[in-house]
């Protein structure tokens, strides 16, 4: 089996502020973090086509839930997947602009920005950075890439007080010539939507949700979950910067579900047995959380 998608955290630092992700949910507890150099990127990629783990067909994904523009080698990793003809694709929340200029794009397979919202208000309460920044370093991406435009998506996460920005934010896409995409913001954290669908979650973070994020559709979608739903994860390997064969995407670093174990001490028929075999899997699956994060509320809508 080759995988056709890998995701790889060539950062496991991130500097948004996301009250509901992950990253910055486990971010106080000290969890390992690093940045994955250029060298060992490359004894990754060996050791992946070493097992059979990709082929050609292979696409790169230089994120999970890390910033890829912080990683001072992002330059070289690029070109490291130039000279060796294979794809990629990356995931920003353009709040640095990093040194890729001067890149080989002919093999990006696309780039997604995030954005919560299209205001500093938003931007205040989601992320904590410069909106006037934010936008600059778009036009930078729009400039660079200005041949590859049609690969750039605005991703737009929709909260409760950013609804009525979503059309501005597609003109601004519009008028940069790139796609557009918004759906509703949700838990990107395992264990925080399993508390939430078993209504476990703390006073605090339902009270907080209960301003931000716009669940009202999510039982409904759960309960249309196709009785033989098969996870997309299955198909798609993520490591961490550590080269650590993850368990899905959005497992907390302090879970003792978080890893299968090393890509170097692991076999490509360990990593599709060992990931299947998990309570973690079974429980998400059963739960809805898997169908939930794979197919949230897209938001539609007319000029």
């Amino acid at each position: 089996m080759q995988f056709k998608h890998v995701y790889i955290d060539i950062s496991g630092h991130c500097n948004a502020k996301c009250r509901w992700c992950v990253t910055y949910n486990d971010s106080h507890l000290h969890a390992q973090r690093g940045f994955l150099s250029a060298n060992n990127f490359y004894k990754i990629l060996s050791r992946l086509n070493d097992i059979g783990a990709i082929d050609r067909s292979t696409v790169f994904m230089l994120h999970n839930w890390g910033e890829p523009a912080l990683n001072k080698d992002f330059p070289v990793i690029i070109k490291i997947l130039s000279q060796n003809k294979l794809r990629w694709n990356f995931s920003t929340n353009a709040s640095v602009f990093p040194q890729i200029a001067n890149s080989d794009f002919s093999l990006l397979s696309g780039l997604t920005i995030s954005m919560p919202g299209f205001s500093q208000s938003s931007y205040d309460k989601i992320h904590g950075f410069n909106f006037d920044r934010i936008l600059k370093n778009i036009d930078k991406y729009a400039y660079v890439l200005r041949d590859f435009l049609n690969k750039i998506t605005i991703y737009f996460h929709a909260y409760q007080f950013n609804i009525h920005e979503i059309h501005h934010a597609y003109k601004y896409a519009s008028k940069l010539k790139v796609n557009f995409f918004a759906t509703y913001a949700y838990f990107n954290n395992y264990d925080m939507s399993f508390r939430y669908l078993n209504r476990k979650l703390s006073g605090e973070d339902i009270y907080d949700a209960s301003k931000q994020l716009a669940l009202f559709y999510v039982d409904d979608l759960i309960s249309n979950m196709p009785q033989e739903y098969i996870c997309p994860q299955f198909s798609i390997l993520t490591l961490d910067e550590f080269g650590n064969v993850l368990q899905c995407c959005c497992i907390s670093r302090t879970q003792k579900y978080y890893s299968v174990g090393s890509i170097f001490d692991i076999t490509l028929d360990e990593i599709i047995e060992n990931r299947k075999k998990s309570p973690a899997c079974v429980d998400c699956l059963n739960s809805g959380i898997a169908y939930w994060a794979h197919n949230p509320f897209q938001i539609r809508f007319c000029e």
